[in-house]
Order: C-alpha cells, then structure tokens, then sequence
C-alpha cells in the first residue's frame, strides 16, 4: 500500500473527513486531496511540517507510514553526539567536516547558495522542505534521514 493510501484509509478508520484533515494539518482542501490522491504528492510537493502535521492528526507514527527502518535500533547506524545539535548547526559541522563550500553543498543537492545559508542559519528552515530532497541532502551530507527528518523512534527513542 502506497503511503497516499495508507493516509487516506487511516482518515477513514478515524471517521475524519478530507476537510477536517486538511483545516487541521493547516492546509487546503486542494493541497490535502492532492496529498490522498497522489502517491508522489507527500514526497515531492508537501512541506516536511504539514507531514508531520497529518501524521499528528491521523495519530500516525511517521516512520511506520513511511516503511521506514530506525536507523539506530533497526538498521544499526551508530549514533554521534552530534545528532543531538540542532539540524542547523549539524549540516554547518558536517559540511564543513567535508571540506565544502555553502554553493558546493547547493549545487550537490540542487539549490542555490543562499538556500544553503537559510538552511544553516535558521533552526527549522528544513521543515519547509519536501521530503525528496531532504533524502538528497541526507545522501551529500552523510547525516541519516530520521535526524533530517527530526522523527523520533518509538521503540529506542532516537
């Protein structure tokens, strides 16, 4: 089952309607049926805040509805101390750490510098990107999706 799938038959199991999903997870109608329609929608157009904001509404964990494995508890990535930094701070480390340029990292993921410098510099900034290019970025910058994301385990926590 595709993850629009999974949204719109857990909307159901709830009762919830499209539209009290939608004005909940402060979206419209439009941007919300485009979501339960669309099974790319959620990774390629919607902000990674009105995800977890469905997620909140629909009582969803977010790795669960994604397939997603815990990097840490599941897959066995080791986790560093600095995963706990802000997301903001840690890609500045990292990508200093690899020897890169702001418009270096820019150009690897397909943005320019400033959106860069706005990622760096504002403690959220990720959480208006999609999720597709926050993988993308997971990639370059060698840091697990699950920190990018700021999605916590349910079984270990991280």
């Amino acid at each position: 089952m595709n993850v629009n799938e999974k949204i719109k038959a857990r909307r159901q199991e709830l009762a919830l309607t499209a539209a009290t999903v939608a004005k909940q997870a402060n979206l419209s109608i439009h941007e919300y049926g485009d979501i339960e329609q669309h099974d790319h929608e959620i990774y390629d157009v919607a902000q990674l805040r009105a995800v977890k904001k469905i997620c909140e509404v629909l009582q969803a964990d977010f790795l669960a509805l994604f397939d997603m494995k815990c990097a840490f508890c599941e897959v066995g990535i080791e986790y560093l101390a600095n995963y706990s930094l802000p997301r903001n701070e840690l890609l500045r480390k990292r990508r200093t750490e690899l020897g890169i340029s702001q418009k270096e990292l820019g150009d690897r993921v397909g943005f320019y510098e400033v959106e860069v410098q706005n990622l760096e510099s504002k403690p959220d900034h990720l959480e208006t990107w999609v999720i597709e290019n926050i993988k993308e970025l997971s990639t370059v910058s060698n840091v697990p999706l699950q920190i990018l994301l700021n999605v916590k385990c349910k079984k270990c926590g991280r």
